[in-house]
């Protein structure tokens, strides 16, 4: 006789389509085996789609209903989820689409669904930490060069050859207004952030994608306020660097 264990693995293969041996365990009557459990795999086939459609509306309505459709089946047996949690289904999702459509014209759309996803994540996100303003203040001005900052849980870098936000606002709701998008308009650098449980998208300039870049890439600030300064010197790192605090995209710093 199986183990508990044994039938929950044999049925999660068997809704991936491996139904060997299932007369064994499947309870028989009216239908077969595999038609008994057919009608468990459609209603995981629409769970699935229907949560990629929810964390990814403005790439379906890229793509059309039936395309995104076929997409999501292949994904998922592509790539196959092996968490628990309904929320990592879509994970790989930009990824698998940056593949599918590399050197095509709708190569745009695997960097609309990772901006999508970055939306998926800092909903999720766990919440800031309070920023220690005094230990900050604290410090002397020889020691600000040398900081590394974390940021909070929620923030995320998207970078594009596109203008992915404009894609991305012009088709995130099926009632949103239409826009005339031109691809070769400029590409997008992207700060997203949770705020009092809003998601705020920023768009970053030139110099200040360099400072952030830097600086979540766990340089300390003085190479960050270098790399600004490369693209734009005439603009303050010291504002850009409170703005980030002030708006918890930055909780914390650490000192060598």
């Amino acid at each position: 006789m199986s183990t508990l264990a044994e039938l929950q693995s044999r049925f999660a293969r068997a809704l991936g389509g491996d139904v060997a041996g299932a007369e064994d365990w499947v309870i028989g009557g009216e239908f077969a085996a595999d038609a008994r459990l057919q009608i468990y795999r459609h209603n995981v086939d629409a769970m699935l789609t229907q949560y990629l459609q929810a964390a990814f509306p403005a790439v379906e309505r890229l793509v059309g209903v039936d395309y995104f459709n076929g997409l999501a089946r292949a994904y998922r047996t592509a790539c196959p989820s092996s968490s628990g949690n309904l929320h990592d289904v879509g994970a790989a999702l930009p990824a698998f689409l940056a593949q599918q459509l590399e050197g095509t014209v709708y190569a745009v759309i695997g960097d609309v669904a990772r901006l999508e996803w970055a939306y998926q994540e800092a909903l999720v996100a766990a919440d800031a930490r309070a920023f220690d303003v005094q230990a900050f203040l604290a410090l002397s001005p020889e020691q600000h060069e040398m900081l590394n900052f974390s940021w909070a849980p929620s923030v995320r870098h998207v970078r594009s050859q596109y203008p992915i936000i404009a894609l991305w606002e012009a088709n995130r709701s099926p009632d949103a207004e239409a826009m005339d998008v031109q691809l070769d308009a400029g590409g997008d650098s992207l700060l997203i952030h949770r705020v009092n449980q809003k998601i705020v998208v920023r768009r970053l300039d030139p110099a200040s994608d360099a400072f952030v870049s830097a600086l979540m890439g766990d340089a300390p600030l003085g190479e960050a306020i270098t790399a600004l300064e490369a693209v734009d010197p005439t603009q303050d790192a010291s504002a850009l660097l409170f703005e980030c605090i002030q708006s918890a995209r930055i909780d914390g710093f650490l000192l060598p």
